[in-house]
């Protein structure tokens, strides 16, 4: 399944016409590693970043949407639960593990409590 950074780049790539092995060819990539980054399979680097910015010589705002989208693909996330309360290592490992299992409406309204928090600080 795309990420939001796949659909990016794939309407980069579609817009200019454009097909993912002669992108992959001519950013030094292979199509396999491309695809895999396009559907969240693998990690998007910084110097992936830059080498599609350049290629499809973005613009400023452009760029800030491609890290946009970056940012809103991570294939990992890693938190740093060292200071964290024994309660917090409890709730963050039990999410981690079942999040997967989750329903659509339990989804919902975990994002529904995260914001509600967010907007009264």
């Amino acid at each position: 399944m795309l990420t939001e950074f796949g659909k990016f780049v794939r309407k980069l790539r579609i817009d200019k016409g454009v097909v993912l092995g002669d992108m992959a060819d001519m950013i030094s990539l292979s199509s396999a590693y491309l695809s895999a980054v396009e559907n969240g399979k693998k990690s998007i680097t910084e110097d992936l970043l830059e080498k599609i910015a350049a290629y499809f010589s973005l613009n400023e705002v452009q760029k800030n949407e491609l890290r946009k989208a970056a940012d809103n693909s991570p294939v990992s996330v890693k938190i740093d639960l060292r200071s964290a309360a024994d309660d917090e290592r409890t709730l963050v490992s039990a999410f981690a593990r079942q999040v997967a299992d989750l329903s659509p409406d339990q989804k919902k309204s975990i994002f529904e409590i995260l914001n509600s928090k967010k907007r009264s600080d």
